[in-house]
């Protein structure tokens, strides 16, 4: 709800960006280098109406966007969701 909040309120752009392979598989050692997948999405506004009702709908607006971003992502990579 913060960062929802806080791009409606300023006015930004926002920009969702998913990122995957970041995590340290265990049993792994420290020298581990991951292949880390970057995907950028189409930036977007928010509303900037206010209220309670409006935060939470730019907050599931962002939401929504990053997890359509993590779903491509993965398959992409091949993952399952």
């Amino acid at each position: 709800a913060g960062a929802a909040w806080l791009a409606a309120r300023a006015g930004a752009v926002v920009v969702p960006v998913a990122c995957r392979g970041t995590r340290r598989p265990p049993g792994t050692r420290r020298r581990f280098r991951p292949v880390v997948d970057v995907l950028v999405g189409e930036p977007f506004e928010l509303p900037s109406d206010k209220g309670r009702q409006a935060l939470v709908k730019a907050t599931e607006q962002v939401r929504d966007r990053l997890a359509t971003l993590v779903a491509e992502l993965d398959s992409q990579r091949g993952e399952a969701p």
